[in-house]
């Protein structure tokens, strides 16, 4: 019974400890899981909206990373999207994926610096580009992004659990 008893808290403290070093927890300094084709995150709630040709969001102890733009481009193409990232919790940052994998910094938020309203500018290269939200352990936040070219991706997030709202 003893040797039972100390499997199953041997198991558990394992499991526990697997849970801190998740992908999504992983994903915000990782520049190999933010260029991946696939979105890695976890939601507690999530609120969203595409009205007008711009996304409204907001999504509160959130982990991972989303894809929020993409394109396929036939050649460099200039690129300009206006910004309003509001972090009150974690960290938050948008990227852009080169279709070559690179991973560029366009903004990073966090609650040192809450509010961050830009314009970001950069080339869509050939091929596949996109752009993703990552954010840090725990993070909330609001979003609204608005993409002068390329597909903005208001169907990535999940399914809507009963207490979120779409805004």
């Amino acid at each position: 019974m003893k040797r039972v008893f100390l499997s199953l808290l041997l198991a558990l403290c394992l499991t526990l400890c697997a849970c801190g070093t998740s992908t999504q927890a992983a994903a915000y300094t990782d520049d190999s899981i933010i260029a991946r084709k696939g979105d890695w995150y976890t939601m507690n709630d999530w609120q969203h909206g595409l009205s007008d040709d711009t996304l409204h969001a907001g999504m509160k102890g959130s982990t991972g990373t989303l894809t929020v733009w993409s394109m396929d481009a036939g050649a460099d193409t200039p690129v300009h999207a206006d910004c309003t990232l509001t972090v009150t919790a974690g960290r938050a940052k948008l990227v852009h994926i080169a279709p070559d994998g690179t991973v560029t910094t366009l903004l990073e938020v966090s609650p040192d610096s809450p509010v961050a309203t830009s314009t970001l500018r950069f080339t869509a290269l050939p091929g596949e580009n996109r752009v993703k939200l990552v954010m840090a352990q725990h993070t909330s936040l609001e979003m609204t992004l608005r993409f002068d070219e390329g597909t903005l991706k208001d169907g990535t997030a999940p399914a809507c659990p009963p207490q979120s709202r779409w805004i």
